[in-house]
């Protein structure tokens, strides 16, 4: 059996397609895994809007599969707002921001990937403060169309900044990686957030960045036995782009 791992799906109403592609995994491709771990950024922005039509119908559709298979959630930066309660109420697992998973004779380690930017210092900042426990208990506190107004400031005025960034400041610090794969006697690091798939040998392990959804979906598995295969997928055919083991 495997385990299949996606991540920044950004689903949001008014993208049918990415939608319905993560439908047609959900009803044909997940069935056939061990386990499904959602990465962050299920949802393009969540801001504590269950009740809405559209991410009702996700999360039913999630919970449905829940019950057969276990489900796990590590959030995002953009639905860290998505509670243990709305986890446990749908039939997912809601993990901490790093996920230490011993598969086979590999230790994994999880994560969505945002925190390992530290050369974004201001972004760095920011994140301390909108995902601090008082912040967002005064911020879930509002009424949701304030809310729907204040998140989405948020979101226009971080794609604002990013303009004037340079690269260097998106990139993955090295030296964060090896700390927490020799921490956590990890070998192999997971995440996502940066958009682009890579594979990377570190000091003191590997690394597997997985895409973002837009413009092409995909997942990864891997296999008690360590074998790793990475796919894009259209909604009907799974293409291989990448395999390997853990050990290499």
């Amino acid at each position: 059996m495997t385990i299949m791992f996606i991540s920044d799906l950004h689903l949001r109403p008014g993208d049918p397609t990415t939608h319905d592609v993560f439908y047609q995994l959900i009803d044909t491709i997940v069935p056939s895994v061990e386990s499904l771990f959602i990465l962050g950024d299920l949802f393009d922005l969540w801001y504590g809007q269950v009740h809405l039509d559209y991410y009702q119908s996700v999360l039913n559709k999630l919970s449905k599969t829940g019950m057969h298979l276990p489900i796990y959630f590590l959030p995002g930066n953009r639905d860290f707002l998505i509670s243990h309660e709305l986890c446990q109420q749908y039939n997912l697992r809601r993990l901490s921001e790093q996920h230490r998973l011993a598969l086979g004779s590999n230790q994994l380690l999880l994560c969505h990937g945002d925190d390992l930017c530290q050369q974004d210092r201001s972004y760095q900042r920011m994140r301390t403060f909108v995902q601090h426990r008082l912040t967002t208990k005064l911020f879930l506190a509002l009424p949701l169309s304030v809310r729907q107004k204040l998140a989405q400031l948020i979101q226009t005025s971080s794609q604002s900044a990013c303009q004037y960034k340079t690269n260097q400041s998106f990139d993955i610090c090295s030296q964060s990686v090896d700390q927490r794969l020799t921490f956590n006697q990890c070998n192999l690091m997971i995440h996502g957030h940066v958009h682009q798939f890579k594979h990377q040998q570190h000091n003191n392990g590997r690394r597997i960045v997985l895409d973002s959804w837009q413009p092409t979906p995909n997942y990864l598995t891997i296999s008690h036995d360590g074998d790793i295969h990475y796919y894009q997928y259209d909604g009907r055919h799974s293409t291989l782009i990448y395999q390997s083991t853990c050990s290499t």
